[in-house]
Parts: structure tokens; sequence; C-alpha cells
């Protein structure tokens, strides 16, 4: 080889080693994304701050079914009980009860909850480059996502279920003969699907936040602090725009996360809310009913929401970072 010679320019055989994802054929079971949802659950279980905020989602169904207990069943007419603070039932007296524990302080367990399970679902996957191996394996990026998805969404509704199907047990045992089940038969139905609503918000937008760090502290607390400034800001923007009247702007109270799980979870009650005197003489209100905002319309933010959440989160599970240049 003559010195002066340049030498020939030769493909590094390493150029073609770029990472690759598994691309063999997949003969395992259908259902593969439940191995990813399965080690997810089995954390979630080995939590004991899991139990703990478990044993929390049980206190608004609690308080609600006793208070509704006490002045339904020892009512001196024998069933027709007061109204429920401020509310009445308007023939869906059970179903109100549900609602209204469903509504109250429980949506915050629930969303300490989804937050403990789902901010690092992938975020430490990416802090630990564990993507490669699970990518190396036979399975998709649908099947990841989709088991990341499942193990939050079963988490948090395994939470909303449990308080509210043992309160539905007893209530149906206590009001039997009270037309518990004459009156509203449709209400298990109606309880178990409200209950699946905060699983699929939550699961969605956090494996969106998620999918984008690479700490579970970080995910948690972005997706947090979207969490409360949306409902803070939602909250100025109707006062300001409705003068605190709550039979306006139906939609735009509801524009917030736990408000879009709240507003579903009423159309699905199918219940309108009574205003107290108090807030009705303070807006000045001739009303006191307040309808359910439009499902078309608050479903539809739902869903883009959701559906941009899930996109995103898609477009960024990859094995590596792919340099082209």
């Amino acid at each position: 080889m003559n010195p002066n010679e340049a030498p020939p320019v030769v493909a590094s055989p390493i150029a073609d080693l770029s990472y690759r994802g598994y691309d063999g054929p997949l003969r395992a079971h259908p259902a593969r994304w439940w191995i990813v949802a399965l080690a997810g659950i089995r954390a979630a279980f080995k939590n004991r701050w899991f139990w703990a905020l478990a044993a929390g989602a049980f206190l608004p169904y609690v308080f609600h079914g006793l208070i509704f207990y006490v002045t339904t069943v020892f009512a001196p007419q024998g069933g027709g009980g007061p109204p429920m603070m401020g509310s009445d039932a308007n023939g869906q007296r059970y179903a109100m009860v549900f609602f209204q524990a469903f509504t109250g302080f429980e949506w915050l367990w629930l969303f300490a909850i989804a937050l403990m399970v789902g901010a690092g679902s992938i975020a430490s996957d990416n802090g630990a480059n564990a993507l490669q191996v699970y990518l190396s394996k036979p399975i998709t990026k649908a099947d990841y996502l989709l088991g990341k998805w499942m193990s939050i969404f079963l988490m948090v509704s395994f939470v909303a279920l449990a308080p509210a199907v043992l309160m539905y047990a007893f209530l149906g045992a206590a009001c039997a003969n009270l037309g518990f089940f004459k009156n509203e038969p449709l209400l298990f139905p109606h309880v178990v699907l409200a209950c699946l609503i905060p699983g699929a918000i939550h699961a969605s937008l956090l494996v969106g936040f998620s999918a984008w760090c690479t700490s579970s502290r970080i995910a948690g607390a972005l997706y947090a602090a979207f969490t409360f400034a949306s409902k803070i800001l939602v909250g100025i923007l109707w006062m300001v725009h409705y003068d605190h009247n709550p039979a306006k702007g139906l939609l735009l109270q509801h524009g917030s996360v736990d408000g879009v799980i709240s507003g579903l979870a009423q159309r699905v009650y199918g219940i309108a809310v009574q205003v107290s005197p108090m807030f009705r003489r303070r807006a000045m209100m001739g009303d006191p009913i307040i309808p359910p905002p439009n499902v078309l319309a608050l479903g539809g933010i739902a869903l883009g929401a959701c559906l941009l959440a899930i996109a995103a989160a898609r477009w960024r599970i990859r094995a590596v970072e792919v340099v082209r240049g």
C-alpha cells in the first residue's frame, strides 16, 4: 500500500449496529400487555402507601352513607328523610348519595393513587434505560404503552370501585324495603361506569406526562401542577365571566381535570344538582336546579385531551435516542 495514497473509505460495520427493537415473530399470548401491566400492579400492591390511600378513599362513602342511612331509615315517616345537604334527590335519592360521595373529597384520594402508581410508570423506565429491555422482548410499543395505561387504570378503578360497591351492598340490604332496587334498577351499572371515569382520565394524561420525563418526581410534580393550575384558572375565569352564578357557564366550570370527571359522572347518574339556599341568594338565582353539562362537548374535550396525551407518549417511547445527521 502506497503511504501517500489515501486509505479507502469503508463504512464501519458499527454504523449498521444501531439499536433495533424486537422484530421477530409474535407468537406469545395476544394479551402481551398484561405482563407490563402486572409488573405495575404488583409494585403498587407491595407499597404500603397504596393501601393507606385506598383506605382513605372509603371515608367519603362512609360519611355520606351513614348520614343517608340515619336520615332515611330512622325518619319518622318511615323512609322519607330530609334533603341531603341542600340537594334533594328528586326521585333519584340513591343516585344522589353516590354522586355526593364521588364528588366530595374522593377525587383527592384517587388523584393521589394515580400519582403514586402512574407518575413513574414510564419516567422510571426512561431514567433506568429499561425501555431497551422491554422493547427487546417480543412486545410492541403499543403493548408496552397499553400495559402501562392499564396498570394505572386498574389500580385507580379498583380504589374507586371498592367503597362504592360496598356502600351499594350496605344500602341495598338496609333500604331494600324503601324502593332501593325497584325505584332505581340501573343504579349499579351507573355506579360502576362512574367509578371507571377517573381511572381512564388519569391513566391517559399521566402516561403522556410520564413518557416525557426521566424522574417520577418530576412527572408527578408536573401533573399535579397541571391539575391544580387548571382548577384555579377555571375557577377564576368562571367567577369573572358569570359572577358566581352556578347555573351559568356549566362547561367552563368543568374545564379542569376533576371538573371533567365530576361532569361526566353527573351525566352518567343523570341527576340535577340543587343549589343550597346560601348560594342561590348570593347569585340571585331563580331556578335552584343545575342540570348536567353538555355530554357531547364535555366528552369531546375529555376524549381529545386523552388521545393527545396517549399520542405524545406513543411518539416519545423509543428504546434509544437516534441522532440523524
